[in-house]
């Protein structure tokens, strides 16, 4: 979440290779009740219109969100290959803390909150910066050999080859080539968010799993900018306390990422790098 996953959702889908359901988050796979037969048939539906040479792909941010859900890699190894391709792209978590803020603060119900007292209420924002954390529970249940780790800085400055190497670990054709190098998707700076007359309509079940699906992707961002409101602006104003609080837990994640990644992640002394000057 906030790691840009939309963005990469967005590169993949302009491969003819690869099929996601109208709704980039389906998030069955966070239930019980996909390990059912009913349940599985509902997961299955959403790739109805899928040609049978294409990969399936889901890209759900609540996968790896604990502590808020459990058990989703295993749910995940019970209904699909153990061959599965796993893409988990995350970002500097100071980035990914302050874009979950704002996020947070652009929900119609947020009241102006500074961000000492969202992490002291969400403790969540940190939870899921814990990418080591998060990425152990997927290693504890498939082979290294089935993932490719990638960052939302590299992936946006090498949008092309970054999008061929994830073609690469899918095993289909380069798309890098189709995609939109300038495009930002759902940043938290900019992105349209449901509020007014239309919020529950666009946010209601029947919408999502009846209307979507006959809107083609083009359409339905240009109906979001049009008919929605932007985010109001926010800024993480970051404070020692604050950072106190993030430091104590993602020093030790770090670790555990490094250890995860062979140092490609979060070994680095920049990747904790404190979000305001050292005081003298």
């Amino acid at each position: 979440m906030k790691c840009g996953s939309t963005t990469l959702f967005r590169d993949l889908d302009t491969s003819p290779a690869v099929s996601f359901p109208a709704h980039k988050e389906p998030h069955n796979l966070l239930h019980e009740a996909v390990l059912t037969e009913s349940g599985q048939a509902e997961y299955a539906d959403l790739y109805r219109n899928a040609h049978p040479d294409q990969l399936l792909g889901d890209a759900s941010t609540g996968y790896t969100k604990l502590p808020t859900h459990s058990g989703v890699p295993k749910r995940a190894k019970a209904i699909l290959s153990d061959d599965l391709k796993l893409i988990y792209i995350l970002r500097s978590p100071v980035a990914r803390i302050e874009s979950h803020y704002r996020h947070l603060q652009s929900r119609p119900d947020a009241k102006p909150a500074p961000l000492e007292d969202v992490l002291a209420d969400f403790p969540e924002v940190i939870d899921y910066t814990c990418y080591g954390q998060q990425l152990q529970a997927w290693r504890s249940v498939f082979s290294e050999e089935n993932f490719l780790i990638l960052s939302l800085e590299h992936h946006e400055q090498h949008r092309v080859s970054s999008t061929n190497l994830t073609c690469d670990h899918l095993g289909i054709p380069h798309c890098g080539h189709l995609v939109e190098s300038d495009a930002k998707w759902n940043s938290s700076t900019s992105k349209p968010v449901a509020r007014g007359p239309l919020a529950p309509i666009i946010t209601s079940p029947f919408y999502r799993r009846r209307i979507r699906p006959l809107m083609g992707r083009g359409l339905r961002d240009y109906a979001r900018r049009l008919l929605l409101p932007k985010a109001a602006p926010a800024s993480a104003v970051w404070t020692a306390t604050a950072w106190d609080k993030c430091e104590e837990r993602l020093k030790a994640d770090a670790t555990l990422l490094a250890e995860l990644t062979d140092g490609k992640f979060g070994a680095d002394s920049s990747w904790l790098k404190p979000p305001f000057p050292p005081s003298r």
